[in-house]
């Protein structure tokens, strides 16, 4: 078994380790993963209005890092703008890489076991 994908990095003057999403999780995940989308796909003019476009967004995208810190939304509010970018960071490649080697994996042979189960003729008791 693979060890739960975890990083430690430095914001808001402590080390704050930065976990995996868990299920409780997924709609915060959603919710952030489709305002950031949002603020990248109808704003033009560069990475800097991209980027505020993004900002603008921040109630919507506190609630997932502190769910995958542990720390409330108080002390992600209170981060400067560099320390939220490396927070950020650091969740986006944990969970990228959480669910490349565990998630992805585990799904397909989930599904292929369904789509053979599917394709048989089903059986009598």
């Amino acid at each position: 078994m693979i060890a739960p994908a975890k990083r430690e990095v430095r914001a808001g003057g402590e080390t704050v380790t930065v976990g995996e999403i868990r299920v409780g999780h997924i709609p915060a995940a959603i919710r952030a993963a489709r305002a950031v989308t949002a603020a990248l796909s109808e704003e033009e003019g560069g990475i800097f209005l991209r980027g505020l476009a993004v900002a603008e967004r921040l109630p919507e995208i506190t609630p997932l890092l502190s769910a995958v810190t542990g720390k409330d939304e108080a002390f992600i509010q209170g981060l400067t703008i560099d320390e939220l970018l490396t927070l950020a960071g650091a969740a986006i490649e944990v969970n990228a890489d959480f669910f490349v080697r565990r998630v992805l994996p585990e799904a397909t042979r989930i599904l292929r076991a369904a789509t053979l189960l599917i394709g048989r003729p089903a059986s009598r008791p």
